[in-house]
């Protein structure tokens, strides 16, 4: 328990200022507008449930951090049965345990934001790390004793450890760059298309000009180098603001106030709702904002601004929202 306690007490100490300041940052928000939502809504439920709400993490979660889970909980009573427990892994295993089990009816039952926020589901991440740990130290227990001083060699000679996970990690990284993980890894190359767009909109029009964009997409901004209304991934943990980006939101895509998505799902209601705006949308935005140009996505929106584009790329196209931009 001291060393749990140790751990903790450095961890709180490197906290601390970033602790201080996020309750500067949320004291000095903008009030909470009388709009009838709840910034318990907007943060935990619409934009944040797969951080927030154990009962919206999904089966997949679930099911992957019972994967380790459980095999681990075995490894520890292996280990335990072997008169060699990992005593440090499994009192943080009860601790989080316990601290998840406290905050999980606060944050699902008494919407409790400030609990929600605190994100204690997180400490489940270290946890899985330790039981991988418990894991390979169960697995080489088990090994008779000719192999065991085998998976132990390397590790008795530091620059063969060293050579061979630097190995491993440039295996990984051809395997990726060639093709065969790529399906796990992501897309490693960004749309050709998009990327023009971009280019474009940073050679070709003013610093200060303002985007419309789809409310997914989170390259263009920094990408063009130009300013965008509003994005769904970006939120404040200021209330108040939460509220404002909503609005914003639905002002570039008002459609989706009526999607009952949430999450992630949500996002992609809001490029549906984005691509189904119609001309007086489209003028509703300019005279709103004073936005300069709209990026629209050609093949998904049936009523694009009425003027021609600016430029295109493919699928994608930057439309004037009104009278070229005077600086």
């Amino acid at each position: 328990w001291a060393r749990a306690l140790r751990l903790g007490g450095a961890a709180l100490a490197v906290a601390l200022l970033l602790v201080a300041l996020v309750l500067h940052d949320r004291s000095t928000g903008p009030p909470i507008p009388a709009d009838g939502l709840s910034s318990y809504f907007l943060i935990a439920e619409l934009r944040l449930p797969h951080h927030y709400l154990p009962s919206l993490f999904g089966a997949d979660r679930w099911l992957r951090f019972a994967m380790v889970a459980v095999p681990g909980l075995g490894a520890l009573a292996w280990l335990r049965r072997r008169g060699r427990p990992l005593v440090f892994v499994e009192r943080f295993g009860l601790a989080v345990a316990l601290v998840c089990g406290v905050a999980w009816p606060l944050v699902e039952a008494v919407d409790s934001l400030f609990v929600a926020q605190l994100q204690v589901f997180k400490t489940t991440v270290p946890l899985v790390t330790l039981l991988v740990i418990a894991i390979a130290a169960a697995g080489l227990d088990a090994l008779p004793a000719r192999l065991g001083a085998l998976a132990a060699w390397p590790m008795d000679r530091p620059r063969w450890a060293w050579a061979g996970t630097l190995a491993a990690v440039a295996l990984a990284g051809v395997l990726v760059a060639a093709g065969p993980l790529r399906a796990t890894a992501g897309p490693l190359v960004r749309d050709a298309d998009e990327v023009a767009v971009e280019a474009w909109a940073r050679a070709n029009t003013p610093v200060d000009a303002l985007f419309v964009v789809p409310p997914s997409n989170t390259s263009f901004r920094t990408a063009s180098r130009r300013s965008v209304a509003i994005t769904y991934k970006p939120t404040s943990f200021q209330e108040g603001s939460t509220h404002v980006w909503y609005d914003r939101l639905l002002t570039v895509a008002p459609r989706a106030a009526a999607s009952p998505a949430r999450g992630f799902a949500f996002a992609e209601a809001l490029d549906a709702a984005y691509a189904a705006n119609d001309a007086d949308d489209w003028r509703r935005i300019a005279d709103q904002w004073g936005a300069d140009y709209a990026l629209v996505d050609r093949e998904a929106t049936p009523t694009p601004p009425a003027s021609e584009p600016a430029f295109a790329s493919g699928r994608w196209a930057v439309y004037p929202l009104g009278p070229p931009p005077v600086r």
